[in-house]
């Protein structure tokens, strides 16, 4: 019986130890976050030379929490994607000396805005990048990036890093890379694991995952990963993932093998928290793969640009050993040219046009709606659980305004963002709009960019109107802070009460603006053809105007002024007229007051000195010592 016993006591021994050495590579898959438990390993099928924890980065996403990244982008970035014709005002520029356009700076400007919410996209594609050797600026490895370093997961974040992953961040919301999405979502997830494999074994291209979680038509909560390998586990797809929020970690993307080709990804194992689960199938389109050498290699179209032609000579690194497309040899025909509407903080954002189609979040119906045709609605991917609006639709300069609805109804709390407005030769919008948790608020944007509107919030707020309009002889940049008096309590008006004080009416509210002529308590800038800024309100009470203007021609000759207080004390209409095109870069502007709102032809010019007013200076802004655009159109890169 004792021999026996020691026996059964060694086969068990050998058991267990042969048990844990099997059942080791699960666990450890479990604790990386696998999303399909399995009883045992698939088979890899194909897989890059990637290993988290070495290849990934060592950090994880980050916001402008962690991270201030308003100087992460710069001229050089822009030269890179759209080419000199299109970003720099001087003719014959190069990266080294070009002086932004107005309208170029403006728009990266909300770029690395928008970016501060998280850099998931960036840090997909970076990693990849750096995998395959693929030069940014002349450097190609972690050690041409930092001394000493081997791999990526080593990497600190500075501002060399961080221009690298900001740029292909930014690459999401170009038009040619949001028809490669399109495309792929349209393919279906089998057909995306498919080219995975095939790319893998051939090791001719690489690609990052986007994926949202889908309600009704609308895609929500996007990030970006990044799959490295493929796993054949009989009735479905295993793909190996680095998820950025995550560093060091090995996740799984599971693709079903049957018709309706579900897939599947839980983003957070936390045993304390509800899984934070993704999931689809082939007809939901909330999965798309992007390849990583189509960011690279040609001159995107810019949405700001004016020009009839894509420009040549981006991005002209070569992309070995991933085979790039090939620079065209001259210049290209601009595609279909579009208006770029996006916010850069959480809210839903409607435009109404002149026949009353809607395209974005009606709060009315409480549904998406894509009724303008030729649209694009997508999403600007943070990986951080906030959505920002992303609409384009076609250039028409000629159409009438657009009715813009913001909406809060799916916040929890309150909003501070922008809006933002560009098309070819301006970037224009409202700065520092906050939304309220079930609030409605209203602006007006002319098709062409010269006119906005906006209205005050139920508090009494006012959002900064921000412009940059290129001319063909000079630019011009211009704040406009509204100093009117707040009201003494909620605002109600006829006609519009409704949607004032209960957020709940915008068939009420748009009757109103219709009978009225415009909308209740309402700030318009237009800047005129013949380049004058006109600021007018329908706001009860005194109120003024604080001005930060700019103007700058292609040899980088800026002037720069600053008005305090313009018209305060006043009496009649709040309307004034800003000379701009006649000034002469002095201390002082001309200026007309429309006080009986009649017009400006019969008013007196009068000369308005520059005066330090209470426009606050960002911190990227010449380092905030008061030259408020400065800074921007001298940027030369990181």
């Amino acid at each position: 019986m004792k021999i026996k016993f020691r026996s059964s006591f060694n086969t068990l021994f050998v058991i267990a130890i042969t048990l844990t050495m099997f059942l080791s590579p699960i666990v450890q898959a479990g604790r990386a976050g696998n999303t399909r438990p399995t009883d045992c390993q698939g088979k890899i099928i194909a897989s890059l030379k990637f290993e988290p924890g070495h290849d990934d980065f060592g950090f994880a996403n980050y916001t402008q929490k962690e991270r201030d990244g308003r100087h992460d982008m710069g001229a050089r970035d822009m030269v890179r994607m759209f080419g000199t014709k299109a970003v720099c005002k001087n003719p014959g520029a190069t990266a080294a000396n070009c002086v932004m356009k107005a309208s170029a700076h403006e728009w990266m400007t909300e770029q690395l805005d928008s970016m501060g919410s998280g850099h998931c996209e960036g840090m997909a594609v970076a990693c990849l990048r750096f995998n395959k050797h693929m030069p940014f600026n002349g450097k190609a490895t972690p050690e041409d990036f930092q001394h000493g370093i081997e791999n990526a997961h080593a990497l600190k974040l500075d501002p060399v890093l961080a221009n690298y992953i900001a740029y292909y961040w930014a690459t999401q919301s170009l038009t040619e890379i949001e028809d490669l999405q399109e495309q792929w979502r349209k393919a279906g997830p089998k057909k995306m694991v498919d080219e995975l494999i095939r790319s893998m074994k051939a090791g001719d291209e690489t690609y990052t995952f986007g994926i949202c979680k889908r309600k009704g038509t609308e895609c929500t909560h996007g990030h970006a990963i990044t799959p490295f390998a493929v796993e054949d586990d009989g009735a479905a797809y295993k793909v190996h993932v680095y998820d950025n929020n995550d560093p060091g970690e090995t996740k799984y993307l599971t693709i079903e093998k049957n018709e309706d080709q579900d897939w599947s990804y839980t983003a957070a194992i936390n045993p304390n928290e509800k899984p934070d689960v993704y999931e689809g199938d082939k007809t939901t389109k909330s999965l798309e793969i992007i390849p990583t050498s189509k960011r690279e290699g040609q001159c995107f179209s810019a949405p700001f640009d004016d020009s009839t032609e894509i420009a040549k000579g981006c991005g002209m690194e070569a992309a070995h050993p991933v085979n790039t497309p090939q620079q065209p040899l001259g210049p290209q025909p601009v595609p279909q040219k579009y208006a770029d509407f996006f916010l850069t903080g959480e809210g839903d954002m409607l435009i109404v046009d002149e026949n009353n189609k809607k395209f974005g979040y009606d709060p009315e119906a409480d549904k998406y709606l894509y009724e303008i045709t030729g649209g694009r609605a997508s999403e600007m991917v943070s990986g951080k659980d906030l959505d920002m609006p992303h609409y384009k639709l076609p250039y028409n300069p000629k159409a009438k305004p657009y009715l813009i609805v913001f909406s809060g109804r799916h916040i929890k709390k309150e909003s501070t963002m922008d809006f933002v407005f560009t098309g070819p030769g301006f970037s224009v919008g409202f700065e520092g709009i906050r939304l309220d948790p079930g609030e409605l608020m209203f602006a007006e944007v002319s098709s062409n960019g010269r006119k906005v509107a906006m209205q005050m919030t139920k508090d009494g707020e006012m959002p900064e109107v921000f412009y940059a309009i290129d001319t063909p002889n000079k630019s011009y940049s211009a704040m406009v802070k509204s100093k009117a008096p707040a009201p003494a309590g909620p605002i109600t008006l006829t006609g519009a009460q409704a949607i004032m004080s209960g957020h709940t009416d915008m068939a009420g509210f748009m009757a109103a603006v219709k009978k009225t002529g415009h909308a209740p308590n309402e700030m318009t800038v237009n800047f005129t053809d013949d380049n004058k800024i006109d600021i007018s309100d329908n706001i009860e009470g005194d109120g003024s105007y604080d001005v930060d203007l700019e103007q700058f021609d292609a040899a980088g000759k800026k002037n720069k002024i600053q008005l305090k207080d313009l018209g305060k004390g006043d009496k009649g209409a709040d309307n004034y007229e800003i000379e701009v095109g006649k000034w002469n870069g002095g201390s002082k502007i001309g200026v007309k007051h429309d006080d009986e709102g009649n017009g400006f032809d019969d008013d007196e010019e009068v000369l308005d000195e520059n005066e330090p007013n209470d426009i606050t200076d960002d911190a990227d802004k010449d380092d905030g010592v008061g030259a408020l655009m400065s800074y921007l159109y001298t940027s030369m890169g990181v």
